[in-house]
């Protein structure tokens, strides 16, 4: 009688695998979800300490370089209007 040689995965081994893709998901979600912050809070006016122009469109007295930012300047025209100063 011949023997046959079965060549297949461990139980052992698919669960690991299965752990470490839960793992490799999970911090995929933390890590773009604080990218999005990041990246929202570099472009923030108040970050870069300026202040937002006036519904006019003009920067206040000392801030003299208009920038656009990344949503907190709603109010300004137009908007997302930040102001900074130079130097």
């Amino acid at each position: 009688m011949k023997s046959k040689k079965s060549q297949g995965l461990s139980v052992n081994v698919i669960i690991l695998a299965a752990l470490a893709l839960a793992v490799l998901l999970v911090l995929i979600v933390i890590f773009t979800r604080g990218i999005g912050k990041t990246s929202e809070n570099l472009g923030s006016c108040i970050t870069k300490q300026g202040q937002c122009a006036n519904k006019e469109g003009k920067c206040p007295e000392g801030y003299q370089i208009p920038i656009f930012v990344a949503g907190d300047c709603k109010d300004s025209k137009p908007e997302n209007l930040c102001c900074i100063r130079a130097g």
